[in-house]
């Protein structure tokens, strides 16, 4: 995963560097990313067999039918309907922005729509066609599964455990039914195997397999369109790429740590005990924290704290929301600086690159400083009103949260214009709805985004003033310099 992430970033910095072209960009991401599903397929089935055990296949290969057909749906999808769409779309020439938010969803938008009836079908037919998918010995999924015990059939969702080698386990949900699978040595659900069963069934129920997968549409949906756009709605999809790059990588660390939150609510404090088990099974140490890198990079390692207090936002590292947030607004504000420079192209033609790289890290830097001193301010509204329901350190990651999603709202509002309000109603509504999850309280957790809101639209409107105040004298005295030199 790490080398196809450098790879792309490689292909999008020659690209933006116009060495290479959108097609040059297109095919390459396609090529690596197909070449990533098949290795990790392959490494699935020898790792799970070798490791697990040989009874490991069978839910193995029972996903990979899944994934397969509707993979075939959204290739067929993105080689034939996208593109006949895209062409046609990028021709009307409008506006940068509008040309690339049109281009991107239509793209997105056919993209996740049959990747929706994929898995809509796939539930449909895959008790008939099973034994198509599965000629390893031509049996049914039905009496593969009998291999292992069910231990639970409620909300659509299956939970299978199997002999193995070594405790594992994975969920799968997609629209229509869900599937948990666990491994244990002995066959049966024991301390460790109940703690991966509730922790996979939180997977199997929120349908996380689905919002996984709608986020790596975004991010594909992005690169899809860079080989149809040109000139400034062109330059803004490669600008949002590390953006949309690393959206799943922080949506797979929230849909673990709710995974751990349905794992608290079926066991409670209990599921601490288990979870130090599972990590002493599975790498040797009992702490999260002390976990290997590759499990950190999916699985917080404050993950404990979910499952002694409850609350999901706690586990999340300091940098996860705020480094969305600056990657959105280096991008927005890099595009706002290439729009008002478009007249001068001729003269820093040459040096455009340069210039916005410059813009871009500059940006990403002081987006970051932002963030973290408005959750600094954010802080002790943030105590007042939800330090009964959440810890330190989730108090602390509601605070970044306010600020990062804030932020983002400021830089969408140089492309609004006079629509400005509208980026605030949003902000204001999507604050509220995730605060409001995470905390479970309307009355509070209005009142924390009302209080944040009105400072930072406060402290947004006092910046304005002495901008309206100070730009005319520093144009003033860069034109007496300019006429004295």
């Amino acid at each position: 995963m790490i080398i196809i992430a450098v790879a792309l970033i490689v292909m999008l910095a020659l690209a933006f560097a116009n060495i290479v072209n959108g097609y040059t960009l297109n095919l390459s991401f396609i090529i690596g990313f197909s070449l990533y599903i098949i290795i990790r397929i392959l490494y699935a089935l020898e790792h799970r067999s070798r490791v697990i055990g040989v009874d490991a296949l069978t839910p193995t290969l029972f996903l990979i039918s899944y994934v397969s057909v509707v993979l075939f749906v959204v290739a067929v999808s993105l080689f034939f309907v996208v593109t006949s769409l895209l062409a046609r779309v990028v021709g009307m020439g409008f506006a940068p922005l509008l040309s690339y938010l049109i281009a991107f969803l239509t793209s997105l938008g056919v993209l996740v729509v049959s990747t929706l009836l994929g898995f809509v079908v796939v539930d449909l037919a895959m008790p008939r066609i099973d034994k198509y998918f599965l000629r390893r010995d031509r049996v049914s999924i039905d009496e593969l599964l009998r291999r292992g015990e069910l231990v639970s059939d409620e909300g659509g969702v299956r939970a299978f455990v199997f002999t193995g080698n070594r405790y594992a386990g994975f969920g799968f949900g997609s629209l229509l039914r869900g599937y948990a699978f666990v491994f244990t040595p002995t066959g049966e659900l024991d301390l460790i195997g109940r703690g991966i069963l509730a922790h996979e069934l939180g997977h199997a129920r929120s349908r996380h397999t689905i919002i996984l997968t709608l986020a790596f549409l975004l991010m594909l949906s992005d690169y899809i369109v860079v080989a149809y756009l040109h000139g400034p709605a062109f330059y803004l999809s490669i600008l949002l790429a590390p953006f949309f790059m690393a959206l799943p990588f922080i949506i797979i660390r929230v849909c673990e740590t709710h995974a751990d939150l349905a794992w608290y609510r079926m066991y409670g404090e209990e599921s601490v005990n288990q979870l130090r088990e599972v990590l002493r099974r599975f790498y040797g140490v009992n702490d999260p924290r002390k976990a290997p890198l590759n499990s950190r990079l999916t699985h917080p390692g404050k993950r404990d704290l979910v499952l002694r207090f409850g609350d999901a936002l706690a586990p999340h590292a300091s940098w996860e929301f705020p480094l969305l947030a600056a990657l959105f607004n280096a991008a927005v504000v890099d595009f706002y600086l290439l729009l008002r420079i478009s007249s001068f192209l001729p003269l820093i033609g040459r040096f455009l690159t340069l210039i916005l790289t410059l813009f871009y890290v500059g940006s990403f830097v002081g987006g970051l400083v932002l963030v973290y001193l408005f959750g600094l301010v954010f802080k002790p509204l943030v105590r007042y009103f939800l330090a009964g329901s959440l810890t330190e350190d989730g108090l602390t990651n509601a605070s970044l949260l306010l600020s990062s999603i804030y932020l983002a709202a400021s830089a969408a509002s140089l492309l609004l214009a006079s629509l400005w309000w509208t980026a605030v109603i949003a902000a204001f509504v999507i604050t509220l709805v995730i605060i409001r999850h995470y905390v479970g309280k309307l009355k509070p957790s209005l009142f924390t985004v009302l209080s944040t809101m009105v400072i930072y639209l406060a402290v947004n409107l006092v910046l304005l003033l002495i901008m309206h105040v100070t730009v005319p004298i520093a144009l003033h005295w860069f034109e007496s310099l300019w006429y004295v030199r």
